[in-house]
């Protein structure tokens, strides 16, 4: 049984120069805008309306709460080491910022007085954008100030320099954009010096990866999540995360890994064939305006309109140019959000369902569990582990390392495990982040126990999210007592009085779903709403294909199709206020627990090596489900492929090595006699072979790369 890790010394700033007294403070951006006379009457409240709104025009929303909170509580000052430090030169900020030293983070480690650190050796820029970040952000940002909450993973330390783990940490601890600091209890929000940290230290990782893997290439999902260390859910997301799926939802580690997945195809002009093409701006404009004007009743017809009048509400200042430019890009942005999300869930659809996840494409059971030998890449889309999730978390491979003897028995260590994942740690509410993990063998129970466990805890999280408001309104209510006053209330009078309205809401739903089949069969439907369910219910053949159509021809009658969805919508609320009492009932019946604070979720297999339903040591992994997006997905790797394939048969031959004079003798001069016509023939094929190359995979060709086909759109996304 592995020992406990000792805790690792508290790393201190590099030493900062002496430095003579603190300069005087410099002059805020509300100052800078309008002058230190304005700014003092805005902040003392004596400021008259032109002169506010002038601020807000200017300097936006949080100028003006900054300059009023300012007066009242002046933000704590920065340590003395930050004031001591000259700017950081702006042209080493832009070129690491920008990600031209991403390749250049070769480093060397070094242990002083306990403390675990390390220099850039490749990149001058990179080594003072660290020591700058490390005396002027890092201190600012403290971890226990971040959100409560955690993530979905308790790993083991990968065992990084001191200062890698903790810009972790602190990236997924800051607060979203634009959050406004009005005093110490918070930390910053995410700023231009947390974007080039977090390029620092994916400088640091992507050389970290390629020591670890012995390879010069890192799979283009794993790079798309260590550009995004640190995106958290604080505040809605720092940064990035929104890419990444909506961080404000539960589980969006799964989100973060196929979306990682789909931008490293994007990337290299490549995507999932779905049999549709891609969501450009301009399809996405034109959808977009068909909504519009049906939502208007035909009063609006042209979304980029809507789109330019926001932009101006928002900037009154810019220029025409200026706004056209952001009208662009927000589009663009719009309409890679919609083709990412459907792109991922193509990738995590199953081939018979219509999706690209394919049986040769995934791994499960015993090969999941054991045999199969992770690749850099790999997606894990069930991984259990000792407080996680019980319906598992979803993780990206780093690389495995196979280690110890034969795995024999449920408890045995197969390999060590690493691994980047969304939601992950316990910091900011969970993070991007790189972690290490043991592989164990699970009981030959989990098979049957897990899909009960992941349905029954999907359905309890959903059943507990509708109930708090609920709970939170019947508590307010009676907490006002007669005259007025706040009440003391017993916590059982909240939970009877939540019951009583969840069985009301739940009786007004069943009568709004019999009122909208009762307008569906009303209105001489080509099928009944039920005929039209049972349709729904059939897999499709030569039987019933008349059932088929018709129920096609119902999805594509508009009024129909919304009837359809409004009853859909109302279902799944019925369901989840009902699965308030259902789900415990049905999950002591079924034997499993629906959370790790459930009773049975520590019960032990008979050997007591380790848990039946969660390894018993803190960073272990018990792995149910693999996806081969290493050898079927990596948009990297087929580009590489694909552009060797394009090679001409010369070219093709001296990369390999290969030449005629090192062919074998016996075969040198049929090589020559018959060369032209073997050369015309191969470079021929070139184009062929890329076509079945990407075919193969369930891909395709982009007409572009993503900055092409949406420009600008990341920019957007991410905050730039």
């Amino acid at each position: 049984m592995p020992t406990a890790e000792a805790a690792p010394p508290v790393r201190k700033p590099l030493a900062a120069p002496a430095a003579p007294a603190r300069p005087a403070p410099a002059p805020t951006r509300a100052t800078a805008i309008v002058g230190p006379g304005t700014a003092h009457r805005v902040a003392s409240g004596q400021a008259t309306p032109q002169e506010v709104l002038a601020l807000q025009r200017r300097g936006g929303n949080a100028a003006v709460v900054a300059q009023i909170a300012g007066a009242a509580a002046p933000p704590p000052p920065l340590p003395e080491a930050a004031s001591a430090l000259p700017a950081l030169d702006p042209k080493v900020r832009e070129s690491v910022a920008g990600g031209l030293h991403a390749d250049a983070g070769a480093y060397a480690v070094k242990v002083e007085a306990g403390v675990q650190d390390s220099v850039f050796t490749q990149s001058k820029e990179l080594e003072q954008a660290r020591r700058w970040l490390d005396q002027h952000w890092a201190p600012t940002v403290d971890i226990k100030r971040s959100n409560g909450g955690g993530g979905d993973t308790q790993a083991r330390k990968v065992g990084f320099p001191d200062w890698v783990e903790a810009w972790q940490d602190k990236l997924a601890a800051q607060k979203g954009r634009g959050h406004v600091r009005i005093d110490d209890k918070t930390n910053p929000g995410w700023s231009e010096d947390s974007a080039l940290a977090q390029r620092v230290v994916e400088a640091f990782l992507r050389s970290w990866h390629k020591g670890l893997t012995g390879r010069p290439d890192i799979p283009a999902n794993v790079a798309e999540l260590y550009a995004r260390t640190g995106a958290s859910e604080a505040k809605g997301g720092n940064a990035q995360a929104m890419l990444l799926g909506d961080p404000n939802l539960y589980g969006w580690c799964g989100p973060a890994t196929y979306n990682a997945v789909v931008l490293g195809l994007l990337r290299h002009g490549l995507r999932f064939a779905t049999g549709k093409a891609a969501l450009t701006p301009a399809e996405y404009l034109r959808i977009a305006s068909g909504r519009l004007e049906k939502q208007s009743k035909g009063k609006d017809k042209d979304y980029r309109i809507a789109v330019r009048n926001i932009v101006r509400k928002a900037s009154p200042s810019l220029s025409d140019e200026e706004v056209e430019s952001r009208v662009e890009r927000k589009i663009a942005s719009e309409a890679l959000m919609q083709e990412v999300t459907v792109q991922a869930a193509h990738f995590i659809t199953n081939a018979f369902a219509g999706g690209w996840l394919g049986r040769e494409r995934q791994v499960f059971g015993r090969a999941a569990y054991t045999d199969y030998e992770l690749k850099s890449g790999d997606v894990i889309t069930q991984a259990l582990m000792n407080g996680s999730p019980v319906s598992g978390h979803v993780l990206t491979v780093v690389h495995e390392k196979r280690e110890g003897g034969a795995t024999v028995e449920p408890g045995d260590m197969v390999s060590t495990l690493y691994g980047v994942s969304g939601n992950a740690g316990s910091i900011g509410g969970g993070s991007v982040r790189t972690e290490k993990f043991i592989r164990e063998m699970p009981p030959t129970t989990l098979e049957a126990d897990l899909p009960k466990m992941q349905r029954l805890g999907n359905d309890q999280t959903a059943a507990n999210a509708t109930r708090k408001p609920v709970e939170t309104g019947v508590a307010k209510a009676l907490s006002k007592g007669a005259d007025g006053k706040p009440v003391k209330v017993a916590a059982a009078s909240v939970q009877a009085g939540a019951d009583q309205a969840q069985a009301e809401r739940s009786a007004a739903i069943e009568s709004e779903i019999k009122a909208l089949i009762a307008a569906f069969d009303g209105s001489s439907p080509p099928m009944s709403f039920a005929e039209f369910e049972a349709a729904g219910r059939l897999k499709p053949t030569l039987d019933n294909q008349e059932q088929t159509r018709k129920a096609q021809a119902v999805k594509a009658l508009p009024k129909l199709r919304e009837l359809i969805r409004k009853i859909a919508s109302l279902r799944v609320e019925l369901k989840q206020h009902r699965d308030h009492k259902a789900v415990p009932r049905e999950a002591e019946e079924a034997g499993v627990p629906t959370s790790p604070e459930h009773p049975r979720y520590g019960e032990q297999i008979a050997s007591r090596k380790t848990g039946r339903f969660r390894p018993n040591q803190k960073g272990h992994m018990w792995i149910q489900s693999i996806i081969r997006a290493a050898d079927f997905a990596d948009g990297g790797q087929v580009a590489r492929q694909m552009a060797f394939n394009a090679l001409s048969t010369e070219e093709r031959m001296k990369a390999l090595g290969l030449s005629a004079d090192n062919l074998l003798p016996s075969l040198l001069s049929a090589a020559r006699e018959h060369w032209p016509a073997l050369r015309a023939a191969l470079d021929g094929a070139a184009a062929l072979r890329n076509e079945d190359f990407l075919k193969q995979r369930g891909l395709e060709r982009l007409p572009g790369t993503l900055d092409v086909v949406w420009p600008g759109a990341l920019s957007v996304i991410e905050g730039r």
